[in-house]
């Protein structure tokens, strides 16, 4: 599960703003990542601008006691907290209109990371903290949490 901790600056997400996400297979591609047993990666398709806002995570909406009682740990489960209570995206199943998940896990900007999610609204958004170079992985932290 990750848990990762937001940035505090809240930023108005790109559908708000008129613009669209970044596609699968226009602006992203996933294919196997160059990190050893990550599985596959996103990829950028074209160069992408620092604090562009990629697209939000798709999953299932569980509550954390729904999680707990799950038979297996989701290695998709993104969790938020809104309103006072924990909210979680499983994105185990959701495969296809979901290319976020394959985002893999990047330990401080210098070990690559160029992602950082943020919350808007009660979902998980992610924007580049760097300019990114086409055929670039996609790497953010997953949180401390994630290790445990």
């Amino acid at each position: 599960m990750n848990t990762s901790n937001f940035g505090k600056k809240k930023r108005q997400p790109v559908e708000k703003r008129g613009r669209q996400f970044l596609q699968r297979g226009v602006d992203i591609e996933i294919k196997q990542s160059k990190i050893k047993g990550a599985g596959k990666g996103a990829y950028a398709l074209r160069d992408i601008k620092k604090g562009e806002v990629l697209n939000f995570y798709k999953g299932k909406k569980i509550t954390g006691q729904q999680y707990e009682k799950m038979t297996k740990d989701s290695d998709y489960a993104f969790s938020v907290t809104c309103k006072g209570k924990e909210i979680l995206y499983d994105a185990q199943k959701v495969k296809d209109g979901n290319w976020t998940r394959y985002m893999n896990h990047a330990r401080g900007r210098t070990k690559g990371e160029n992602v950082e999610p943020y919350y808007y609204g009660c979902k998980v958004y992610f924007r580049t903290i760097r300019p990114i170079k086409k055929g670039t992985e996609l790497l953010f932290d997953y949180g401390d949490d994630y290790w445990v």
